[in-house]
């Protein structure tokens, strides 16, 4: 990763996915049911504040807890 892109306030899905050690979808996955918030940056492109992400990482111990709350906010849409 070059230094500038180091230093950016934003990380793309891809330096996301890989801080985190899930898959690019998965990340996409996170931002469509509103776990993870994003900014769009372009025609396609979504960006993370690296704020966020940091925040992120510190509430959830683990992805099992992420898994969790993502079954819980199924099961709400669905009642």
């Amino acid at each position: 990763m070059s230094k500038t892109k180091a230093n950016s306030k934003f990380m793309d899905t891809q330096e996301v996915a890989d801080l985190l050690g899930v898959s690019a979808q998965t990340i996409k996955n996170w931002e469509a049911s509103g776990i993870l918030p994003s900014f769009k940056g372009g025609l396609r492109s979504k960006f993370y504040p690296r704020t966020t992400i940091y925040k992120f990482i510190n509430k959830f111990e683990n992805l099992a807890q992420i898994e969790d709350m993502l079954e819980e906010r199924i099961k709400q849409t669905r009642k």
